[in-house]
Formats: C-alpha cells, structure tokens, sequence
C-alpha cells in the first residue's frame, strides 16, 4: 500500500469509526502531518485529495481542511439507506426471501493497474476475482463483480462465494465491516449483462460502484454491481437547515 492511501486509511477511520475527528473539525496543519507521517507534502496532498473526492473532508483556501458534517450531508442517508445491503451483505438483506447465488466465476489474478489503484495495492499483488448472479425469489436481481486483496481474506473458498462473503469475514476472520462508498450511475446494459438479468440488449441497468473499508481503514473491496432497473429502489431526504 503506498503511503498518501496509507494516511487517507488513517484519517477515515479516525472520522468514521473511532470519532477521533468530530464535524468541522480542523484536520492537524500540513507540516504536523507531514511530520507525524513522515511523508512530503506531495505525498500528504494526494491522501487528503482521496478524502476530498470521497466526500469526507473539505478545504478552506487559506485557513485549512476540516471534517465535513455528514449529518446534514444527503450521503448520510444514502450510507443509512443502504447499509443493511452493503455492509452486511445481499443475502443478510433480504431476510424472509429466497436468494439464490450462482458463481459464474471464482479465481484469482494478478491485480491490473485500476484494481491495484482502486484497492490501495501494488499492481500485480494478487487479488480474488468473483462474478456473482443473485436472485431473489428465483428473478434475477444483480450481476455483481468483486475484486478483494488475496493476503487480506486467508481461507476464502468457492462455497463462502456461494453464500455470504460478508458472514465470512466477520465470523471466520473476526474482521468487522464498517463503511462503503458508493456511486450510482444508470447505464445501458451490455448484451452479456442483459443476458444475466433477462434484459433486451441497451435496457437500462444501475450500475452501483463501492469501494468497502474494515474496521481499521483497511480497504478490502472494490465491486460493480449491475441491478435491474425495475427492481432497484433509491431513497435519499435532503434537509435544508437555515
């Protein structure tokens, strides 16, 4: 891991999980962090450039960078709405439902250069690859492809891709999952993908992107999930405050 996502690793967890980092609150100046991480000042710009994009933290020309307010963010219901589906799985989120996982592929590669960037890795560090089709009540819902580093989930096997991935990491690994970002965007479904999920080729599809941290910061996972678009809901409530 290089070190700008080592500190953006950092920071987050100090933001999402301990609460070290309240809201508005000013991050440490750019020369106490350089000199706590002991990294340049390019090095500090490209981690704090990460939390930027991700939404976390925000820049005051000439005063500094402090913690965004997530409460009064419309992100905050986003994470809220789908945080059953995202950080405990599909199948935990469909309770009093059928689902049915079928694995169209399971094997592990080489990292390319966006994997490796997307995961915080080194390009060519081993990652596993799996493509997922699940149903619900026997209707096909998403396509899903995941990517997750090899040395950090030890023991993954065909039959957890089978089931839940998620009740894999936290109750054989003991790892705890606790935030993801996600982007959503409507595109038109490839003939492959609408063959998966019973489209006509071009039919819509939402294509739901995340990127998933552990406990520690550590990013463990990067997927795209193609859903129907006549299954998939979005609800979000934006509050205007004076």
């Amino acid at each position: 891991m290089n070190k700008s996502t080592y500190i953006a690793n950092q920071i987050r967890d100090k933001i999402l999980n301990t609460k070290e980092l309240a809201p508005n609150q000013a991050l440490k100046t750019e020369v106490e962090l350089c000199k706590e991480y002991n990294v340049s000042k390019m090095t500090l710009k490209k981690a704090i450039d990460i939390l930027v994009d991700e939404g976390l933290v925000y820049k005051q020309r000439g005063v500094g960078t402090f913690v965004k307010n997530l409460t009064e963010s419309p992100l905050n219901n986003i994470r809220d709405r789908y945080k059953d589906q995202n950080l405990t799985g599909f199948s935990a989120s469909h309770k009093g439902q059928t689902v049915h996982t079928k694995v169209l592929e399971y094997t592990v590669i080489p990292a390319s250069d966006f994997i490796a960037e997307q995961l915080g890795i080194q390009p060519s560090d081993f990652v596993y690859f799996i493509k997922r089709l699940r149903s619900v009540d026997d209707f096909p819902n998403v396509l899903e492809e995941t990517y997750m580093p090899l040395e950090l989930m030890p023991g993954l096997k065909l039959a957890n891709a089978e089931t839940s991935i998620y009740s894999f990491i936290e109750n054989t690994l003991q790892l705890k999952v606790t935030s993801s970002h996600l982007s959503i965007r409507a595109i038109k479904s490839t003939e492959e993908i609408a063959g998966y999920l019973n489209l006509k080729p071009e039919e819509p599809v939402i294509a739901v992107t995340q990127t998933a941290f552990l406990s520690n910061g550590q990013l463990f996972e990067y997927s795209v999930c193609y859903h129907r678009y006549d299954v998939y809901e979005f609800h979000t409530v934006v509050v205007r405050k004076d």
